[in-house]
């Protein structure tokens, strides 16, 4: 579609104070957007005040880029794109499709409608002559007569065409009273073109042009499972201290049977909250090296051990006392090498033994390779969850390779 360029040629009364460059700025301002009406730009949360949907926002989210034909390539192109020449896809904002729809090419201009138009400008008093000249492929629009067409009524458009404002080839003149003001119209263009581009170069910041993700509310206490068994009634006799010792053998076997077959759905509900717990682990987009337990990185699937089921130790076979003062996620060693407090007594040496056996078990060791800074000789170190070093290789070795093998 071409362009039909049309000229303004005015004679306006201005208010006693009006400044005839910055006034004639706003009067071009004011034309210009009745002949090439301005796509209006919005935030997300601006759409969402006016009660659009999700759906409706995105339709009209316009993208930007220097790459040529970068809106004709499908979603796996852009991001090569974006990611070879580390560029980022720049928006104005969202389109209500609704007013570009409402929006309609003109086809023809009323002089009344500018009229209107510049009167709404506080510095403009009154409008003394206004007329429309229209320009073709850069020569002025010629009428049956053959004389150049200048219109104080209506100009009609061509189907094919499309009116936009020629600054250049307007002229204003104003008055204050009797006195004539010519407005110095090379500055005027310079700064009408100027306020025009810093229109169009605003872009939004990525926060304004996507929803913010909610907030969650961290649960420490997520894994932690409270049986089924403590909620029956107490004639069911399968929670804590739930039957006397004076029943017959008979009614407690029932109890064991009803509490057995109850496990089966413990131990589900205790393995979901397991899961649970570590959700954020399982779907984070962190790589394993970098998150905080390496341990979890390299599970899909958290079990938990059963520890609050009353009676339990008769129930399960190889049922482990959980020990005073253990969590169940961590694994805390009796002694630490760095501090060489070594476990001095039978029994302390039995609950250290113990505590290892238990970490290796479960998995829970991580082992680091040192070199000594005396001879460049190497050795290991076994750390428990909390880092911290528990054991220490009695043998060294000459290369990191050789103890990294062992």
């Amino acid at each position: 579609m071409k362009d039909t360029e049309i000229a303004i040629c005015s004679e306006l009364e201005l208010a006693s104070n009006a400044d005839p460059d910055a006034t004639m700025v706003k009067v071009l301002e004011v034309i210009n957007e009745f002949l090439s009406p301005t796509i209006n730009y919005y935030t997300l949360q601006q759409l969402l005040d006016k009660e659009k949907t999700i759906d409706e926002i995105f339709e009209g989210r316009p993208l930007r880029t220097e790459v040529p034909n970068f809106l004709k390539l499908d979603q796996e192109e852009k991001t090569d794109v974006c990611e070879k020449k580390n560029i980022q896809a720049e928006s104005k904002g969202f389109i209500d499709t609704e007013e570009l729809e409402r929006l309609e090419k003109i086809s023809e201009i009323h002089v009344s409608d500018l009229y209107r138009e510049i009167l709404k400008i506080d510095e403009v008093r009154g409008v003394k002559k206004l007329a429309l000249q229209p320009y073709e492929d850069g020569k002025p629009l010629k009428g049956i007569d053959g004389r150049n067409v200048i219109e104080e009524w209506c100009l009609m458009i061509s189907e094919n065409r499309r009116a936009i404002l020629s600054v250049e080839r307007s002229e204003f003149t104003f008055f204050k009273d009797v006195l004539r003001f010519q407005p110095d119209k090379g500055k005027v263009i310079e700064r009408f073109r100027k306020r025009l581009s810093n229109v169009r170069k605003a872009r939004l910041k990525p926060y304004q042009l996507d929803l913010e993700p909610p907030l969650g509310l961290f649960r420490k206490d997520l894994a932690t499972y409270r049986s089924i068994q403590h909620d029956f009634p107490v004639v069911y006799g399968i929670g804590e201290g739930h039957l006397s010792r004076s029943v017959a053998p008979t009614r407690d076997t029932q109890a064991l049977q009803l509490k057995g077959y109850l496990l089966f759905f413990d131990q589900l509900l205790t393995n979901y909250l397991g899961q649970l717990a570590n959700i954020r682990d399982l779907f984070s987009l962190k790589p394993e090296s970098l998150r905080m337990d390496e341990e979890k990185g390299r599970h899909t699937y958290f079990p938990q051990p059963l520890k609050d089921v009353p009676r339990a130790k008769e129930l399960i076979r190889f049922y482990e006392e959980k020990q005073s003062g253990e969590n169940d996620s961590d694994i805390i060693a009796v002694w630490s090498v760095e501090e060489n407090e070594l476990p001095l007594s039978s029994e302390e040496r039995k609950l250290a033994i113990g505590d290892s056996m238990r970490a290796f078990r479960l998995g829970r060791v991580r082992f680091e390779i040192i070199e000594m800074e005396e001879d460049g000789t190497y050795y290991f170190e076994a750390e428990d969850q909390l880092q911290r070093p528990f054991l220490k290789s009695s043998q060294v070795y000459e290369s990191y390779q050789e103890d990294k093998a062992q």
